[in-house]
C-alpha cells in the first residue's frame, strides 16, 4: 500500500507532536527525584530530549515544505501524571515509550510512503529511536548493577555470624529445665 501525501503530513504531524512534547523533555522538567547516582541518567535523557527537539524542529520544515502545516498539539494526559518520580522509575517509562515509538515507525516504513524525502525523514528517525533505545538499555543495566551491590552489601551487613562452640564466659550457668 502507498501513502498518499495527504496520509504522510497527518503521519508527519503525529509523530512531531510526539516527538515536540517529547516524554524525555517532560521527564526531565517534571521535578523528579534526582540523587547523585542518576548523573548518567540525566544526562541520556539531556540528549534524547535535545535530539527529538531538533528533529521536531526539522519535520516542521518538512511539513511546512510539503504544503502542510506543523500540529504540535500538547502532551498526552498519562504523561501530566509524571511528576515526582525517582529517574530509575521514569527510564523504565522511557523505555517502554522508546519501543512503542520505533514499533509505530517502523510500520510506517513497511507501509510504503510515496515521498522520498519523507522516507528518509523516517529511516532516521527509526536510527535515533533504535540509539536512543540502547542509550536507555545501558542506563537501565547501570542502575540494575547498583542496585545489586547496594543489595549485596546490605545483605552483608545483616547476615548473623555463625555461633561458637562454648558460650562465653560471662554467660551465666545454665538451669535445667524441671517438669
Amino acid at each position: 500500500m502507498v501513502v498518499s501525501r495527504e496520509m504522510a503530513l497527518s503521519d508527519l504531524n503525529e509523530i512531531l507532536r510526539r516527538r515536540f512534547n517529547s516524554l524525555a523533555g517532560y521527564a526531565l522538567y517534571s521535578e523528579p527525584y534526582i540523587t547523585d547516582a542518576d548523573a548518567e541518567a540525566v544526562a541520556v535523557l539531556k540528549k534524547i530530549a535535545a535530539e527529538e527537539e531538533g528533529f521536531a524542529a526539522e519535520l516542521g520544515r518538512l511539513i511546512e515544505g510539503e504544503g502542510g502545516i506543523p500540529e504540535v498539539g500538547t502532551y498526552d494526559e498519562a504523561v501530566a501524571e509524571m511528576s515526582y518520580l525517582s529517574m530509575p522509575y521514569l527510564v523504565g517509562l522511557l523505555l517502554k515509550d522508546k519501543r512503542a515509538k520505533l514499533e509505530r515507525g517502523e510500520k510506517r516504513l513497511a507501509a510504503g510512503v510515496s515521498l522520498p524525502q519523507v522516507r528518509e525523514v523516517l529511516k532516521r528517525l527509526s536510527e535515533m529511536d533504535r540509539r536512543h533505545l540502547e542509550e536507555l538499555e545501558s542506563v537501565k543495566h547501570t542502575y540494575a548493577e547498583k542496585s545489586a551491590k547496594a543489595a549485596a552489601a546490605a545483605a552483608a551487613k545483616t547476615e548473623p555470624t555463625a555461633p561458637s562452640a562454648a558460650p562465653p564466659a560471662s554467660a551465666p550457668p545454665k538451669t535445667e529445665a524441671k517438669g
